[in-house]
C-alpha cells in the first residue's frame, strides 16, 4: 500500500501534467474563449500546494473564496479545494473584473488559528483580470515554505479520512492553535502547537494529538491520569516507556497506536532513548518500535513496560507503550501474535464501552469477541499477566518447577494448582520438574510455575531477582516479603501456626512465570491451594501479585482454605464470579478407571512419603489435572504420611504416589491389595499383582523404569496407588493417569502395569515413551 506522501506526489504529477497540456494548447495563454460557457458567465480555476520536506503536496479540502480586487474588495463566490488541491468557480459576469483567490486554512475537518482571535490563517493569489465568457486558469499557488499550518491541517485531514474509511465515523471540526505553548498539547477539541524552533513537531505529532480529539469526541472527556515521576517523565515529557498510571497509559497508548495505525507504519512509534532501567547509570539506547520493543541490558531482556528507571517495573497497565503495543498486535498482520483483527474491533470496544485502562479493555473485549488465548499472549507480551488469565497463561508448554532439595510438603501444592488449571481452560497437562532436571529450553522458553521459596528452590532465587521480590529474614524474630511497594510480615514466634506467602505472575522472555512460595511449607501450600481454585482467579482477576496469610485457627497443623486470606494485592480492584462446574451429581458404583473422576470427586487426598524425593511427588500434579478435566469437583488435599490425620487416613479417598521404599502408605495398601515386589539389588526389580507381573533389568535403569497403577476400594472409600521402581516410573504412571483419554481406553480395568523407555535419551518422561504391558 502506498503511504500518504507517495499518493500525494502522484496526484501532484497528474495535475501538473494537466496544467502543462493547457499551457501548451493555448501557446502559454492563461485565458481562453470558452465556447460552452453561456453569455454573462465566467469560469476561474487553479491549484493550491504547500511544501513538506523536499516535496509539494495539495492543499486539500480547504475553504476558498473568489474576491474582486477593487477599492472595497467584494467576495464573489466560495468553494473548497479537492483532494488534488484543485478549485473552480463559475460566476455571473458582465464585462470584466480583477479577481484573486483567498485560500483558508480551514475545512469542516480542522482549522488552524493563531490561538488569539480564532480566525483561520489564510493566503491569497495574485490578481488577475477575467472577462465575460472566458475560462481563466490562475495557475498553481505555492504556499510559502514557512506556512507550516497547512501541514497541520493536512495531517488532521488524513486521520479524519482514514477513520471514515475504516469505521464510517467522523468527528466535528478540530481547532489547531499555532503557535501556542512550548510543546504539543490537546484540550478536548483543541490542539495547541508551538513554533517548530521550540518543538520540532511533524506528521506523527498531529496524528497523535488528533487521536486524543477522537477519544474526547467519543467519551466526552479524556481518561484521567498523570505522570509526575521526574525519572519516568523527565521535564514532564512522557515517552513510550514512561511508567505512570492506568488512565494516563491508556489515553496516551491509544494516541501512540493511532499515529502508527493511520500510516500502517510501526516506525511512526519509535524510541531510542530508553532510560536506565538496569540501574548502571548508563543510558540504554536501542532502536525500538511499537512492533518490537525488546532490548538487552546487563544480560537481561527488557521491554517498554519495564519503564525507564531502576528498578524495573512489571505492570504494563501503567505504561503507554505497552497499551499501544496491545492495540497494535490486535490490529496488525505482522509479528508472532497470531491475531490480525484490523481496526474495527478495537474501535467497537472504544466507541461502545469507553474503557479507561487496558484491563478494562480486556474485560469489555470478551463481551463481544473471543480469541482468549491470543489475547492472553498479547497482554502477557506487554506486561499485563493477571491472575484472572491463569489458565490461558499456562495453556500449554508449562512446567511445575520445585527445588531438588525441597520438602515433599512444598511440592504437594503443585497438585492443587494443576487441578485449578484443569478446571479452567488449560489444554496441556503441565510437566513436573526439579531445578536439576529442568532442560535449558524449558527453562528459557517454557511457561513456569515455580513452587517453593528461595531457601530450597534456585529458580525462586532467579525470578525473585527478575521481578524485584525481596525478603528479610531475622532468625528467631521475623520474616518479611517485599514486592512493588507492598510487604507482609511474619513473627517467627507465631510459626508454625501462622505463615505468609507471595503469589506473583509475571512475564519474562515472552512467557508466563508464576511464583508461589511462603516462609514455610504451610505458606507455600496455602498459596498453591488458593491458586487451585478458579473462583479466586476471578475474584482477583486484575491483580498480578498477592500476599497471603494463613492462620491455623483450629490448631490441627493443616492448611484449610477458610484459614487463608489475602492481605495485599496489586492492582487495587476486585471482581467476583462464583461459577463452578459440577459434572457429577452422584457417586459411581464401580471402581474402574472409567469412573476415576467421580471416585475422587470430593474428600480426596494425595498421600506421599515424608522422605520422598520431589520427583516422586511432582507426579501428583499430573493426576490432579486429569481429575479436574474429568469432572472431579473438589480439589484434593496433599498430605505426607506424617501430617495426614487419622480421620483422613481411615475414611478419605486416597491417591498414594510413590512406592514402598519411601512411602509407608504404599507399604500398608500394597499389603491390603496383594501387591508384591521382588528386588534383587543391581540385577532386577519385579512387581506382582493378581497373577500379572512386570520385570525391570536394573542395568537398564535409569533409561527404563516400571510402574503399577492400582485402583481399589477399602472401608467404602477409593484408593489409587501409583508407584514405580524409581521416580521415573512413578512419574510415568502419574502422567498416564493424568489424561482422561487413558481412563476411557482402559475403562474396564482397575490395574495397569506400565513400562517407560527413554527412547530419546533426554532423561525425561514423555507420554509417547510409556507402554501398558499388562492390565486387569
Amino acid at each position: 500500500m502506498l503511504d500518504s506522501n507517495t499518493r500525494k506526489m502522484k496526484k501532484l504529477v497528474v495535475f501538473l501534467l494537466l496544467w502543462l497540456v493547457v499551457s501548451t494548447v493555448e501557446n502559454g495563454a492563461s485565458t481562453i474563449q470558452a465556447h460552452l460557457l453561456p453569455a454573462g458567465t465566467a469560469r476561474v480555476y487553479g491549484y493550491a500546494l504547500y511544501s513538506e520536506n523536499i516535496g509539494m503536496n495539495p492543499i486539500r479540502r480547504a475553504g476558498i473564496e473568489l474576491w474582486e480586487d477593487a477599492f472595497i474588495d467584494t467576495r464573489l463566490a466560495t468553494s473548497e479545494t479537492t483532494d488534488d488541491g484543485y478549485y473552480e468557480f463559475t460566476i455571473s459576469l458582465t464585462g470584466s473584473k480583477n479577481v484573486y483567490v483567498k485560500i483558508y486554512c480551514e475545512s469542516p475537518i480542522a482549522l488552524v488559528t493563531d490561538g488569539i482571535f480564532n480566525d483561520p490563517y489564510w493566503e491569497r493569489t495574485s490578481t488577475r483580470t477575467i472577462s465575460e465568457g472566458s475560462t481563466t486558469y490562475l495557475g498553481v499557488y505555492y504556499a510559502p515554505p514557512d506556512s507550516v499550518y497547512w501541514q497541520a491541517m493536512d495531517y488532521a485531514v488524513d486521520e479524519y479520512l482514514w477513520m471514515k474509511n475504516k469505521v464510517n465515523w467522523t468527528r466535528s471540526q478540530v481547532e489547531i492553535e499555532y503557535p501556542v505553548g512550548n510543546k504539543p498539547t490537546t484540550y478536548g477539541d483543541v490542539i495547541q502547537l508551538p513554533q517548530k524552533s521550540i518543538w520540532e513537531w511533524n506528521r506523527v505529532t498531529i496524528l497523535h494529538e488528533y487521536a486524543h480529539c477522537v477519544m474526547y469526541a467519543v467519551y466526552g472527556y479524556l481518561p484521567e491520569g498523570y505522570c509526575s515521576d521526574q525519572c519516568q517523565c523527565p521535564q514532564s515529557d512522557h515517552l513510550f516507556n514512561s511508567a505512570a498510571d492506568n488512565g494516563f497509559a491508556f489515553r496516551e497508548g491509544w494516541a501512540d497506536f493511532m499515529q502508527s495505525a493511520v500510516d500502517s507504519n510501526p516506525s511512526n512509534t519509535y524510541l531510542h532513548d530508553l532510560g536506565d532501567v538496569d540501574g548502571d547509570f548508563i543510558p540504554n539506547g536501542f532502536a525500538t518500535t511499537i512492533e518490537d520493543n525488546e532490548y538487552p541490558a546487563k544480560g537481561r531482556t527488557y521491554k517498554w513496560y519495564h519503564g525507564r528507571c531502576y528498578p524495573a517495573r512489571h505492570d504494563g497497565n501503567t505504561v503507554e507503550g505497552a497499551a499501544a503495543g496491545i492495540f497494535w498486535d490486535i490490529f496488525d498482520p505482522g509479528n508472532d501474535d497470531r491475531l490480525y483483527m484490523g481496526f474495527g474491533p478495537i474501535w467497537y470496544i472504544i466507541y461502545m464501552y469507553k474503557p479507561r485502562s487496558m484491563v478494562e479493555f480486556w474485560h469489555y473485549w470478551f463481551n463481544v469477541y473471543d480469541y482468549k488465548q491470543e489475547m492472553s499472549d498479547i497482554y502477557l507480551d506487554h506486561g499485563i499477566p493477571t491472575i484472572g488469565k491463569t489458565d490461558w497463561l499456562y495453556y500449554d508448554n508449562t512446567f511445575f518447577v520445585a527445588g531438588n532439595q525441597a520438602y515433599c510438603t512444598d511440592v504437594l501444592g503443585s497438585a492443587k494448582i494443576a487441578f485449578g488449571l484443569g478446571k479452567g481452560n488449560t489444554l496441556q497437562n503441565p510437566e513436573g520438574r526439579t531445578d536439576t532436571i529442568l532442560k535449558y529450553a524449558e527453562h528459557t522458553t517454557g511457561d513456569l510455575i515455580i513452587v517453593g521459596g528461595p531457601a530450597i528452590n534456585p529458580l525462586a532465587v532467579e525470578f525473585d531477582d527478575i521481578f524485584g521480590i525481596i525478603y528479610i529474614h531475622t532468625p528467631g524474630v521475623g520474616f518479611q516479603i517485599f514486592c512493588e511497594g507492598e510487604s507482609t510480615y511474619l513473627r517467627l514466634s507465631d510459626y508454625p501456626h501462622e505463615d505468609i506467602c507471595i503469589v506473583y505472575v509475571g512475564e519474562n522472555n515472552s512467557r508466563s512465570v508464576l511464583l508461589v512460595w511462603g516462609y514455610g511449607w504451610q505458606g507455600t501450600y496455602a498459596g498453591s491451594a488458593f491458586m487451585g481454585n478458579p473462583v479466586n482467579w476471578q475474584q482477583y482477576k486484575d491483580a498480578h501479585m498477592l500476599m497471603l496469610r494463613w492462620i491455623d485457627w483450629d490448631m490441627d497443623g493443616l492448611v484449610q482454605m477458610n484459614e487463608v486470606y489475602v492481605e495485599k494485592y496489586t492492582p487495587k480492584s476486585t471482581h467476583l464470579n462464583n461459577s463452578f462446574d459440577h459434572l457429577f451429581d452422584t457417586e459411581a458404583s464401580t471402581d474402574s478407571f472409567n469412573n476415576l473422576a467421580s471416585l475422587f470427586y470430593n474428600y480426596s487426598f494425595f498421600a506421599v512419603g515424608d522422605q520422598a524425593y520431589c520427583t516422586d511427588v511432582l507426579g501428583s500434579a499430573k493426576i490432579a489435572f486429569g481429575l479436574a478435566k474429568g469432572g472431579a469437583f473438589e480439589n484434593a488435599e496433599g498430605r505426607t504420611d506424617l501430617i495426614m490425620t487419622p480421620a483422613e487416613h481411615d475414611t478419605g479417598n486416597l491417591m498414594i504416589v510413590g512406592g514402598p521404599a519411601i512411602n509407608p502408605l504404599a507399604v500398608e495398601f500394597d499389603s491390603k491389595f496383594d501387591i508384591a515386589y521382588n528386588h534383587n539389588p543391581g540385577v532386577s526389580f519385579q512387581i506382582f499383582c493378581e497373577g500379572k507381573s512386570i520385570y525391570l533389568d536394573l542395568t537398564q535403569y535409569p533409561r527404563q523404569d516400571i510402574c503399577i497403577v492400582y485402583l481399589g476400594t477399602h472401608n467404602s472409600r477409593n484408593v489409587l496407588l501409583v508407584w514405580g521402581y524409581g521416580w521415573q516410573g512413578t512419574y510415568a504412571g502419574s502422567a498416564f493417569m493424568g489424561n482422561p483419554v487413558n481412563w476411557q481406553a482402559y475403562s474396564g480395568a482397575h490395574m495397569l502395569m506400565l513400562r517407560w523407555v527413554d527412547s530419546n535419551a533426554d532423561d525425561l518422561v514423555q507420554m509417547t515413551e510409556i507402554i501398558v504391558e499388562a492390565y486387569i
